[in-house]
């Protein structure tokens, strides 16, 4: 999911969107990945438990790519 994630990232950048492309790329990395583990680290105390938070943030962003990549291409189809 990271690789969708980052060329998601590239793909919105080049069609113009730095700002979308630039809130996709701090996505994972920081809006979801550090409070996931602060999160589940506050709750299990457990090294284990604490590897689950690199896979809630990569579902989230993946979620977040999705849907800043269909308002980008709804936006291509109201121009064209």
């Amino acid at each position: 999911m990271t690789c969708i994630i980052k060329t998601t990232s590239i793909l919105l950048q080049s069609m113009g969107s730095s700002f979308k492309s630039t809130i996709l790329a701090l996505s994972r990395d920081v809006i979801f990945f550090v409070p996931a583990i602060v999160l589940i680290a506050n709750l299990s105390r457990s090294v284990v438990t604490m590897l689950w938070s690199s896979i809630v943030a990569d579902i989230l962003a993946f979620i977040t790519a999705v849907i800043l990549l269909r308002i980008e291409f709804k936006k291509m189809n109201k121009i064209g």
